[in-house]
């Protein structure tokens, strides 16, 4: 897993992800494919960690939101909000409700740290799903599923991660 960025590896650098919108613009929906962890032609693996704790991520263009599962919020110690039933639907028939939110999550890549907002919902194959919310926060986004690759540009700067 490598990350790819034009300025020194020691430095550190905080890059905070607000998602667009609120859910009520938009229904929730998760991929059935980040429901079972399954890699698809719509997903990218990426590797992280949250309070030194590994974590598996999945990136999902089918899923509207970033989902992490109740295990990872536990055992990574991540405070848990509650907030209003926050309805989920699976691959356009089950419906799911979010356990609460957790705001501000650091994700650790190789010296960077990812900070956007997670809903907390029972999901079985992967640990955490970056959904749509995430990517558009970006002016630029290039995602390359054949390779695995992610190509992100805001402000200016510009990130890329290698799946795996």
């Amino acid at each position: 897993m490598m990350i790819e960025i034009d300025y020194p590896k020691d430095e550190e650098e905080e890059i905070l992800f607000e998602p667009k919108g609120g859910k009520d613009e938009i229904d929730a929906e998760i991929s059935m494919h980040a429901m079972e962890g399954n890699a698809s032609s719509q997903t990218i693996r990426l590797m992280g960690y949250i309070h030194n704790k590994p974590v598996s991520i999945l990136l999902d263009t089918g899923s509207t939101h970033n989902f992490v599962g109740p295990k990872v919020v536990q055992r990574a110690g991540l405070k848990l909000t509650p907030e209003p039933s926050f309805r989920v639907t699976i691959a356009g028939d089950d419906k799911l409700y979010s356990e609460g939110c957790c705001k501000l999550v650091h994700i650790n890549r190789q010296g960077k740290h990812i900070i956007t907002d997670f809903h907390v919902l029972s999901i079985g194959g992967c640990q955490m799903i970056l959904g749509v919310d995430w990517p558009k926060t970006f002016d630029t986004v290039t995602l390359s599923y054949k390779d695995h690759k992610i190509r992100l540009s805001k402000a200016g700067k510009s990130w890329k991660f290698q799946g795996v």
